[in-house]
């Protein structure tokens, strides 16, 4: 599916048919030196990784999923890629499966990206050897992300871009925001098609805070700059907004974001509701006008007599309605 082919899976004779999938922009496979010929065929790559397993719960292989950068071009991100999992991966032994693919038509135009599928297990001639348990350290996760950003930003460097990438977190980064959650493409396109979800709730109330978080920083620095004092770094007004440390202030603003998403939702159900009833009323107000035309043109039906007492009926029925709400008010 990554790579946009058709593969058969040797041990349950299906075919997995991916080829006009869109958005792959380059798939390539990358192996050790000396690694055999099978190793670049897709699907004897990965149909020889399965029959290597024999545990049902068996982990046949890892996925890196790569954050590239829109300011490159398609060749300058094909280069960084390849140099980044040769470095990292393919010299170490494992046999690495690159695709790399464009930003979805109705997502976000910045988000090329790449999925590399690792094998688990070193090639041993004509099959897979042991699995490199080495390989399943946290450790060597954290150094894989800091290889990648330093590979990025290389490139940038050399490019003479000022755009500059950091895999650590935000708080490690000493930046006061809240991660963004990611919404996944199941809940992306809900969103996009006018759904609400509650991830998308949470991502919006996210936003609004870091949004406050910016201004009250910017105000800080004003008060700062105009008392003649530098701003400590990473710190806003006293009166911040919610962070992890300030679990009180953090509820109270989540409950008001949430107030005023349901106050939206709120309002635009009524607001189809106006628009339902005044619907209702032009068509009974047409209705009631051929009535009238066909009673003064001597052509009532039976059916128009009995519409008409029904309308003054309803009329009678509201105008009650109103008399006793207006008498409720008065006392």
């Amino acid at each position: 599916y990554r790579a946009g082919e058709r593969i058969e899976d040797r041990r349950t004779g299906l075919v997995f048919d991916y080829g006009r999938r869109s958005g792959v922009l380059h798939s390539e496979i990358m192996a050790p030196e000396g690694a055999p010929a099978w190793v670049y065929d897709r699907a004897e790559l990965w149909n020889r990784t399965e029959e290597a397993e024999n545990r049902k719960d068996s982990q046949v292989a890892r996925e890196i999923f790569l954050a590239e950068a829109s300011e490159l071009t398609d060749e300058q991100r094909l280069e960084v890629t390849r140099a980044y999992v040769r470095e990292q991966f393919v010299s170490r032994g494992m046999v690495a499966d690159i695709a790399m693919h464009a930003p979805g038509k109705e997502g976000d135009e910045r988000n090329y990206h790449a999925h590399v599928l690792l094998t688990m297990r070193l090639t041993d001639g004509e099959s897979f050897g042991p699995k490199e348990r080495q390989w399943d350290k946290t450790q060597e996760l954290e150094v894989w992300r800091a290889k990648w950003a330093e590979h990025q930003n290389r490139t940038f460097e050399k490019l003479g871009l000022a755009v500059r990438v950091d895999h650590r977190s935000l708080e490690a980064q000493g930046i006061d925001r809240e991660p963004e959650p990611k919404l996944g493409p199941t809940v992306s396109a809900m969103e996009r098609r006018g759904i609400d979800t509650d991830r998308g709730d949470e991502r919006r109330g996210v936003m609004a805070r870091n949004v406050e978080r910016d201004e009250l920083h910017r105000q800080y620095a004003d008060v700062c700059r105009k008392l003649g004092l530098e701003p400590e770094p990473g710190r806003a007004d006293p009166a911040r907004v919610a962070t992890k440390a300030d679990p009180v202030r953090k509820t109270a603003h989540q409950k008001m974001v949430q107030h005023q998403i349901e106050r939206a939702v709120k309002e635009a159900r009524e607001e189809q509701r106006l628009k339902e009833w005044n619907e209702a009323r032009h068509q009974a107000a047409a209705k009631a006008n051929e009535r009238m035309k066909r009673r003064d043109a001597g052509k009532e039906t039976a059916k128009d007599r009995q519409e008409r007492r029904e309308a003054m009926a309803e009329r009678l029925r509201k105008q009650e309605q109103d008399r006793h709400r207006d008498f409720g008010r008065e006392h």
